[in-house]
């Protein structure tokens, strides 16, 4: 489910491993799953069973289909492709085999049930991910909007950071370029009171990492690589600024931690995160948004470090 979220398949909040986002919900929502099926099939272990092996044969069948892709894509660099093809291709043909005559055996016995429940449960995943799309791409509008600002004070210099200053640690995350919005937002607020500016992020493995391909050192570049673009802009505002990272595999935690230390080496920090704020609120954007920003605030809060959450304001289509 936290390998789902990153790629936007599943809640953001699932993510989130640390603080039971996703350990105590996960855990809670198959819990609820697990006691409807119960109470639909009445515990007939026939039908439990039916339903249970068609979707460990349809696994097995996309996770055989799954390597077959693999080593078809690095037929160039693997050596032993043509065998590790042959191999997963037999897998997959008994695999999908067994399923195909499953399903067409114990169709009306549960197996209707099974596909019903299965596919509502990937059309489901598919509009979480159409919704995640389409929020980012107005996102991108957003960002569009702070592209090309023009420079109106002197450029700062990494000399000029004076850390005995107020200072403004701005956590930003993902792909998006939401920390010119929420710095432009805080000197709005805060006339002349922040002398300084600290970028905070986590870089995030994503399902890539698990697809056989080492993505450190490309996150490592590309996490690097967005926190320039905000040191740079912060300097041509005229306010010097610097910028922190870690690597991890969720980022509540991480980056409550990375505040933790920024707050010990700078004089008088400030945090601020952004909130997404819908111009008409549903009910399911509050089970999609909103949850990581609040989980580094309850951890800050504890520490006893002041964070501010300011709103990014999206229109609904």
């Amino acid at each position: 489910m936290a390998n789902m979220a990153l790629d936007s398949w599943l809640p953001r909040r699932f993510a989130s491993l640390s603080d039971r986002l996703t350990m105590q919900n996960g855990i809670l929502l198959i819990g609820l799953a697990s006691i409807a099926m119960l109470a639909y099939t009445q515990g007939k272990i026939g039908l439990l069973v039916v339903m249970y092996s068609i979707n460990v044969f349809l696994t097995f069948s996309l996770s055989q289909l799954g390597m077959i892709r693999f080593w078809f894509s690095n037929r160039k660099t693997k050596k032993k492709w043509k065998r590790n093809i042959l191999i997963q291709a037999i897998g997959f043909t008994l695999c999908a085999s067994i399923l195909g005559v499953m399903i067409a055996e114990k169709f009306w016995e549960g197996a209707w049930v099974t596909i019903v429940i299965t596919f509502a449960c990937i059309g489901i995943c598919f509009l979480i991910r159409r919704h995640y799309q389409s929020v980012v791409k107005q996102v991108r509008e957003i960002e569009a909007s702070f592209t090309n600002l023009p420079s109106t004070h002197a450029r700062a210099k990494d000399s000029d950071f004076d850390m005995e200053s107020p200072t403004a640690a701005i956590l930003v995350g993902g792909n998006s370029n939401l920390g010119n919005h929420i710095f432009l937002n805080i000197f709005r607020i805060f006339p002349g009171f922040f002398k300084n500016v600290v970028f905070v992020t986590v870089g995030v493995f994503d399902a890539d990492l698990f697809k056989g391909t080492d993505q450190t050192e490309v996150i490592k570049e590309k996490t690097q690589e967005q926190l320039n673009r905000y040191v740079d802009f912060s300097s041509r505002m005229g306010i010097p600024a610097r910028s922190i990272f870690r690597i991890g595999t969720e980022v509540v935690k991480p980056v409550s931690e990375l505040c933790v230390d920024v707050a010990k080496e700078y004089d008088h920090v400030v945090f601020f995160a952004g909130e997404l704020v819908f111009e008409k609120p549903q009910w399911y954007q509050r089970i999609l948004h909103n949850e990581a920003a609040y989980a580094i605030l309850q951890y800050l809060r504890f520490a006893g470090l002041p964070m501010i959450i300011l709103p990014i304001r999206i229109r609904n289509n």
